[in-house]
């Protein structure tokens, strides 16, 4: 008996526990691919709006001088997370000013 006709029979004579816990490895990858996007954009986001900390005159000077427009546009999101939520509003005042003194 050769080592092919053995895989390939061990293959055709998988068990049905076996099969199923196959099923479920493929549920958990899924569950995990989605928790770790979840993850990456939590982490992301909160990158971001640590961002305008230090980049807080860069963006003043974009938005209201004649600065960048797109260093406006990258902000901006942000600037409306902060007129549509006061607590993240709030905080994001209170965070730019530990920046600016």
């Amino acid at each position: 008996m050769s080592t092919e006709t053995t895989t390939s029979t061990t293959a055709e004579s998988r068990s049905e526990p076996e099969q199923q816990s196959e099923k479920k490895l493929g549920e958990f990858r899924w569950r995990y691919l989605f928790l770790h996007l979840a993850q990456r954009t939590f982490l992301y986001f909160t990158l971001y709006a640590l961002s305008i900390g230090p980049f807080y005159w860069t963006w003043y000077k974009s938005r209201f001088v004649d600065g960048s427009s797109s260093v406006a546009a990258f902000y901006e999101p942000l600037v409306w997370l902060a007129e549509v939520i006061p607590p993240f509003g709030d905080w994001m005042s209170w965070y730019i000013h530990l920046w600016i003194g």
